[in-house]
């Protein structure tokens, strides 16, 4: 089973998994590794519910617990502990029994003296198991000098092919070569690789005021559809978004003064462009017509599209009062170099947090494409490999007339040709994915 559809499917079960379907695949190659796939469409009002659920029972363990996710906290049990006179595994236990109980859903879980630790712990046994790691140092020790880099939340697939170009490969290896990691990386990151190295990190609950919430930085939203290059069609789908995010930000009574379009082609390359806007809005049709001109200024597009994404950011709270400038202070789109009634759109293609994580693809002639994009751009490739295996299949059960002979001027050819052609309204496995169709 997977949520989602032909297109794109956003998770699937762990049955699912074992055929290679996985989150980010489109719907159609994961339909060809398993056949028998179930999709299920997407179910926010009941995720909540069953988050909410969850949440109670966690409450009762640790009432000022630390939700990571709408199926994920972290709790310190500490305090229950010692109160119930009860082991950690015991507790462990316990709620992944009261939730089960409460929702019917499977639960795994982690315990270890560190959030860190826990994390890794909790993804040990799933879907329905735990891990305890004793707090002790050689325990922790033991668990480290074999666990790869990657398994640590934070260690992302770049830096693990970095560290892996020095030899480093598990948490044991970080630390041996922990003199390498310092000169090699910025101060702050060779702070939490060496975090990561003993295992500490993150188990300090962040200091929170009264009335503390937090505070979004950026509201977006982006749909995924088979191909096309339909500039009406796209630019529907664009106005749509537009109105979707500017709806989110009157909800939540803010204001944005940049917007950004994201576009994916159909293979797979991302740009985004973004633009600022003259005073901060939450209007959906100023918002929209910001879109739509970066989308119409857009002289690359390579055909077809495969998803739009709109993102609004500089965010600020409406009819909260903005600083003046102070005396004499100039305002930068008041300088010789801008002029405010230049929309200048920027080119901002990649990753926001770094633009270089990219790697060359052999298949595409040494073409540059971003890191988080390389499943889905090698699904793509798999995805013309199939394509090419049915055409030769096709040609193949045609038998030799596709080959020529027959007499007649090559009449037999035609004949076999007629004999394959394809009815207007049938559609080949991947005639979506292809972005000449």
């Amino acid at each position: 089973m997977a949520v989602g559809g032909m297109s794109m499917i956003s998770t699937a079960n762990y049955a699912a998994r074992k055929f290679g379907v996985r989150s980010a695949m489109p719907g159609f190659i994961a339909k060809k590794l398993c056949p028998q796939l179930v999709f299920v469409d997407s179910d926010f009002a009941k995720y909540k519910h069953y988050a909410s659920l969850t949440r109670e029972v966690f409450k009762e363990y640790d009432p000022q617990f630390d939700a990571g996710s709408l199926d994920e906290a972290y709790l310190e049990i500490s305090a229950y502990c010692a109160g119930k006179s009860m082991t950690p595994a015991d507790v462990a236990e316990a709620l992944r029994r009261e939730v089960r109980e409460k929702t019917k859903l499977t639960c795994s879980a982690g315990v270890a003296p560190t959030r860190r630790l826990a994390k890794v712990c909790s993804d040990a046994n799933k879907p329905d198991g735990q891990m305890v790691i004793e707090p002790t140092r050689d325990a922790v020790a033991a668990l480290l000098s074999s666990l790869p880099v990657r398994k640590i939340g934070g260690v992302g697939k770049v830096l693990d092919r970095t560290l892996a170009a020095f030899g480093i490969a598990t948490c044991g290896d970080l630390l041996r070569e922990r003199a390498l990691v310092v000169a090699l990386f910025s101060e702050v990151q060779s702070d939490f690789l060496l975090g990561v190295a003993i295992g500490v990190g993150g188990e300090a609950r962040p200091a929170r005021p009264p009335g503390w919430a937090p505070q979004r930085k950026s509201l977006s939203q982006e749909r995924t559809f088979a191909p096309t290059a339909d500039a009406r069609a796209l630019a529907a789908k664009i106005a749509a978004l537009a109105e979707e995010v500017a709806a989110g930000l009157a909800r939540e009574n803010l204001l944005t003064r940049t917007v950004t379009l994201k576009m994916k082609r159909a293979d797979f390359e991302v740009a985004q462009r973004q633009t600022s806007l003259p005073r901060p809005t939450n209007d959906a049709q100023t918002i929209s017509d910001a879109a739509l001109r970066l989308f119409r200024g857009e002289k690359n597009t390579h055909g077809s599209l495969r998803l739009l994404g709109v993102r609004a950011s500089s965010l600020e709270i409406a009819g909260e009062p903005r600083g003046a400038p102070a005396a004499g202070q100039a305002r930068i789109d008041a300088s010789t170099f801008f002029q405010p009634a230049a929309a200048a759109a920027a080119d901002i293609s990649g990753d926001d947090d770094d633009a270089a994580a990219t790697y060359a693809c052999d298949a595409c002639g040494g073409k540059r494409i971003r890191e988080d994009d390389r499943a889905e751009h090698e699904d793509w490739h798999f995805a013309m490999t199939l394509q090419r295996e049915e055409r030769t299949t096709a040609i193949s059960a045609a038998g030799p007339a596709t080959r020529g002979g027959g007499g007649g001027g090559g009449g037999g050819r035609r004949d076999a040709t007629a004999k394959r052609k394809r009815p207007k309204d049938q559609r080949s496995l991947l005639s979506m994915f292809d972005p000449k169709r």
